[in-house]
């Protein structure tokens, strides 16, 4: 599994070959996104359901094995957009989310700097 700085790497050198070759970009990019996801459950102790792809909307499905969330995963899912559908349960006890390909690179983000340790000045 990657970690997540190398995951952002990854991320910036797709971000970077968007305009010499768009293909290129948009598959190292998913790549980049369904090991990210893996690696954000990862962080939380938690295994994602396989398969991970977008849809043709560029939406993923964002589903624990077994379980739910728990309070780590759910506070950094509340900082994004995410789908439940209809469901109304706290998302802490939840495990299916949907997540737009956007929003997906934002967690992955989040997650990274919820994971940086902490620098105190003296």
């Amino acid at each position: 599994m990657l970690t997540l700085p190398s995951v952002v790497r990854t991320l910036q050198q797709a971000h970077a070959l968007k305009t010499d070759n768009p293909m290129a970009s948009t598959l190292l990019r998913e790549k980049a996104l369904i090991s990210g996801l893996r690696a954000v459950a990862g962080q939380f102790g938690k295994t994602l359901e396989e398969p991970i792809r977008p849809d043709s909307q560029g939406v993923f499905v964002f589903n624990i094995q077994g379980g739910s969330y728990g309070e780590g995963l759910a506070a950094i899912l509340k900082k994004i957009e995410i789908h439940q559908g209809r469901n109304t349960q706290p998302i802490h006890t939840q495990k299916w989310c949907r997540i737009h390909h956007s929003q997906a690179e934002k967690l992955i983000l989040l997650a990274m700097d919820a994971n940086q340790p902490v620098m105190r000045h003296r």
